[in-house]
C-alpha cells in the first residue's frame, strides 16, 4: 500500500459528519505523531518513550445502503450485488517519541477505537497484521461485530445476511469460535482462525474478549470491548433545496459506546532498541441504518397518541417524531428551532428524549487575496444562547486532508482571535459583513463579510427542507501503550 504524505495540521480533533446517503466518522484524531510521552514513572525506572501516527484513510463517509442490494431485474428472479466498499485506516505504532527517546521496558501497543453502538453493530472489521508493503503481512480474520456481540438467530434478513439476535450474547468462560462461522462481507484473504471468547456486553462486567493464539497458527489477534453509556453530541442533516448542503440540527442524548482494544503479535516491542509496526484497518457497513426523521411545517397529533404531517403528493399523512419546547408544547413547525432559539427544544423519540441544541450548515466563501473566483467551504454553527432569543454563532472551515480523501473542520477566526459572537437571528443578513474577513490554519484569509446565518433561504429564496439524508456518529481512534511482560 503507498504511504500517503499528507500535510501536518497543527488540528487534532476534527468534527465532520456522518451521511445517512452516507455515513461519516466523526471526530476522528488525525495527526503526525497525533501522540507521544516519554519520561520515567519514578527513580531507578526505565525511560517509557512512544508515538503513534494515523498517515490516511480512504474516506470519511460509507454509502448508507445494505450491504448486499438486489440485482434482479423482472422475471429474472432475484440476485443480489455488493454495494459496500471497506474504509481504510493506516497507522503506524512506535517505542520511541518524536524526538527519538527509545522505552527502555517491554511495550505493548493496542489500537483503540471508541464507537457509538450504533454505527458500530452494522461495522465489520479487519486488520492487517503487518506492513502491506513489506514481505510477511497478512491479515485477521474479518469480524462482523454484530454478529460476535450478538450471535445468530437463525434465518437470513430480505438480502440475505444473517439475522442476529436481539439481546446481546453471553459466551461464559472462554467459549470456542472458529471465524469460518461469520458471513463474508468482502473481506480480505486470511484464514480462518479458532478464536475463544469470554464474558459478553450484556453481562455485569459488560466486557467481551476475543482471542486467537499465534503459536496455534492464528494471527494472534486480541480484541477486547466494553459498553457503556455516554451523553454525546452528534447531528441528523435534512435536504436543503434540490442539490444544496443540508441543514443540520444538533443534537444530544445518552447512547451506549463501545471501547474496542485491538492488539496483535506485531504491536509487542521490546525495551531498548527502536521498533515500529504499521497496521491497516479496514471497516466495512454491513447493513442500512435507518432514520426516518423529517422536516415538518403542519404537524397534528392524532386520536391514537401518534404525530403525523400531510406531505405534497402523498394521499395519506406520514408519521414523524415530534419536538417538544421547553414546557411541553408541540413544536408544531420545525422551522422554529431556527427562527425562535431558545433552549429546551427536544424530540421525543419512543419516550426517550433527544435534546436539540442548535443547528448547522454550509456555504461557500471567497478565498480573500486568492486566485480570482476562488472559494472555500465554511460552516455556520448557530448554538442556543443562555439568553432567549439569541444565538451562539461560530465559524468554521471545512478543507480537504488530501486529494481523494476526507476533510476536517476548524474554527475561524477573526477580529483579533475571536470565533464566536452571540446575536439573534436575522434573516437575509449577515452579522459578520463588519469583520471582513476571518483567518484559519489551513488557507489563510477567508472573505466572511457575505456569511449568513439563515439556513431556511437559499440565495435569497426560501429553500425546501424535507427527510433526513444525514446523520452524524462520533468516532475516536487512537494508539494505547501499556508496560508488557511478554515480549520475547
Amino acid at each position: 500500500m503507498k504511504k500517503s504524505r499528507i500535510k501536518k495540521y497543527p488540528i487534532f480533533t476534527y468534527l465532520c459528519c456522518l451521511l445517512l446517503v452516507s455515513v461519516l466518522f466523526t471526530g476522528v484524531t488525525f495527526s503526525r505523531y497525533a501522540f507521544t510521552t516519554s519520561g520515567s514513572a519514578g527513580a531507578g525506572a526505565a525511560a517509557f518513550g512512544c508515538s503513534y501516527e494515523i498517515e490516511d484513510f480512504s474516506s470519511l463517509n460509507f454509502d448508507n445502503s445494505n450491504y448486499w442490494v438486489s440485482a434482479g431485474g423482472e422475471g429474472e428472479g432475484e440476485s443480489y450485488i455488493t454495494s459496500a466498499t471497506p474504509r481504510t485506516v493506516r497507522f503506524t505504532m512506535r517505542n520511541y517519541d518524536d524526538e527519538g527517546r527509545v522505552s527502555g521496558v517491554d511495550v505493548r501497543a493496542h489500537m483503540r477505537i471508541y464507537i457509538s453502538a450504533e454505527l458500530a453493530d452494522s461495522l465489520a472489521v479487519q486488520v492487517s497484521t503487518g506492513d502491506q508493503t513489506s514481505a510477511g503481512g497478512a491479515y485477521t480474520p474479518q469480524i462482523p461485530l454484530g454478529e460476535l456481540f450478538y450471535g445468530r438467530s437463525g434465518g437470513t434478513n430480505a438480502n440475505g445476511t444473517p439475522a442476529l439476535n436481539a439481546t446481546y450474547a453471553d459466551y461464559g468462560s472462554e467459549t470456542a469460535l472458529n471465524s469460518s462461522s461469520f458471513y463474508d462481507y468482502g473481506a480480505q484473504t486470511a484464514a480462518d482462525e479458532q478464536f475463544t471468547v469470554s464474558g459478553g456486553l450484556g453481562t455485569q462486567s459488560r466486557t467481551l474478549t476475543l482471542e486467537s493464539s499465534a503459536e496455534q497458527g492464528g494471527s494472534g489477534l486480541v480484541m477486547t470491548v466494553s459498553a457503556g453509556e455516554q451523553t454525546v453530541e452528534y447531528s441528523v442533516g435534512f435536504r436543503r433545496g434540490v442539490s444544496e448542503t443540508p441543514l443540520y440540527l444538533d443534537l444530544k442524548r445518552e447512547q451506549t459506546f463501545y471501547t474496542i482494544d485491538i492488539t496483535l503479535p506485531a504491536m509487542r516491542y521490546a525495551g531498548g532498541g527502536r521498533h515500529e509496526s504499521t497496521h491497516v484497518a479496514y471497516f466495512t457497513l454491513t447493513d442500512r441504518l435507518e432514520n426516518s426523521a423529517r422536516w415538518y411545517d403542519n404537524i397534528t397529533k392524532g386520536d391514537d397518541g401518534g404525530y403525523t404531517t400531510a406531505i405534497d403528493g402523498v394521499g395519506e399523512a406520514i408519521a414523524v417524531t415530534p419536538v417538544f419546547a421547553a414546557d411541553g408544547a408541540l413544536v408544531e413547525d420545525m422551522a422554529r428551532l431556527v427562527t425562535d432559539p431558545a433552549q429546551g427544544y427536544y424530540f421525543l423519540q419512543n419516550g426517550a428524549r433527544i435534546d436539540i441544541t442548535g443547528y448547522h450548515f454550509e456555504q461557500t466563501a471567497p478565498v480573500a487575496g486568492g486566485a480570482e473566483g476562488q472559494t472555500t467551504t465554511v460552516r455556520i454553527k448557530c448554538a442556543y444562547a443562555e439568553e432567549a432569543g439569541k444565538y451562539n454563532v461560530s465559524l468554521y472551515h471545512v478543507a480537504p486532508l488530501s486529494e481523494n480523501a476526507a476533510y476536517y473542520v476548524h474554527p475561524i477566526t477573526w477580529n483579533g482571535g475571536e470565533n464566536s459572537l452571540s446575536c439573534e437571528y436575522m434573516p437575509d443578513s449577515s452579522p459578520f459583513a463588519s469583520y471582513g474577513t476571518g483567518v484559519c490554519s489551513n488557507v489563510g484569509q477567508i472573505d466572511i463579510s457575505g456569511i449568513t446565518m439563515d439556513a431556511l433561504r437559499i440565495a435569497g429564496k426560501e429553500a425546501d427542507i424535507t427527510i433526513a439524508v444525514n446523520r452524524s456518529y462520533y468516532f475516536d481512534m487512537y494508539a494505547l501503550f501499556v508496560q508488557d511482560s511478554q515480549v520475547g
